[in-house]
């Protein structure tokens, strides 16, 4: 019993991190969206002068990169803190990295 339940505990928690993926990908895009919107004159100016627009695609390329990337390192710090808060409470809530 407790391992058929077990089984929709875990497709629920996929569901949950797909659907927060998905939502998260939203936010980057958005973030990117405005990031090309407000920038559309450095945009021309760099065309302007030369700048192949592949290039300029590889610049934003690398921006959503490095967001993506500090923003997992961020988590990964809040979730470090997390642990440690919890094991100076004693507590026995603490996220298992080596299962991950």
């Amino acid at each position: 019993m407790l391992m058929k339940n077990l089984k929709f505990v875990t497709l629920a928690a996929t569901i949950i991190g797909i659907v927060t993926l998905f939502g998260a990908a939203v936010g980057l895009m958005n973030i990117m969206l405005v990031s090309v919107t407000e920038r559309t004159r450095e945009i021309g100016v760099r065309k302007a002068i030369g700048a192949k627009t592949q290039t300029i695609k590889y610049q934003f390329l690398f921006e959503s990169i490095m967001i993506g990337q500090l923003e997992g390192f961020w988590n990964y710090s809040w979730n470090t803190i997390g642990n440690a808060v919890s094991s100076m409470l004693r507590s026995s809530f603490v996220i298992p990295w080596i299962g991950c």
